[in-house]
């Protein structure tokens, strides 16, 4: 597992956005409203956390073109405790199923991508509320053989011990077939 250490510029990724948002990772201030997807998405307005994400989004791309990730966590950590708290995976199967074999129209790809963002908005109405000073890290797992820059380093997994698990709707593209999980530390919803 790989995780990213260095800023640089580049556009984020929505869903990683929208949710540090929704789960107020961040603050309301550090984010404005882009319309996209026959919705309105929030947009880093944060220098140093679009810097990251961007640089991330960089490599992830790379990657993602070469058939090396097998998936995308995002946790979402305690700043006092450091404990894992949530843990967004998006599971990245590169191209060996069936669904993966039909072409897909842009418009399908894109009325996927507005259900995929609709779910992680509408999904949070049921996660606990993060009653604590939250941080977060994105983690890669990627194939053994898989090459990075002195920018990125080996990370722990922040698991969460006994969690509770959201199953959001698959999603594919031509390329790759997309399934997401939210699981979340039970004991904060008491």
């Amino acid at each position: 597992m790989l995780e990213n250490r260095l800023s640089s510029a580049g556009e984020p990724p929505s869903c990683v956005r929208s949710i540090l948002h929704q789960r107020s990772v961040y603050p309301e201030w550090s984010f404005g409203t882009k319309a996209a997807y026959d919705m309105d998405l929030k947009v880093t307005e944060d220098e140093e956390l679009s810097a990251y994400l961007g640089t991330f989004l960089f490599q992830l791309k790379d990657w993602l073109a070469e058939g090396k990730v097998r998936s995308v966590v995002l946790v979402i950590l305690s700043v006092e405790s450091q404990e894992g708290l949530e843990m967004w995976t998006f599971d990245i199967d590169g191209g060996s199923t069936r669904a993966m074999q039909e072409t897909r129209s842009v418009q399908e790809i894109r009325n996927d991508i507005t259900a995929i963002m609709r779910q992680v908005m509408s999904c949070v109405t049921f996660l606990p509320r993060l009653k604590e000073k939250c941080t977060f890290d994105l983690l890669v797992h990627a194939d053994s053989d898989t090459s990075a820059s002195t920018d990125w380093e080996e990370a722990a997994s922040h698991e969460i011990q006994n969690p509770s698990k959201l199953e959001l709707l698959p999603f594919a593209t031509n390329a790759h077939r997309l399934n997401a999980v939210v699981a979340y530390k039970k004991d904060l919803a008491s």
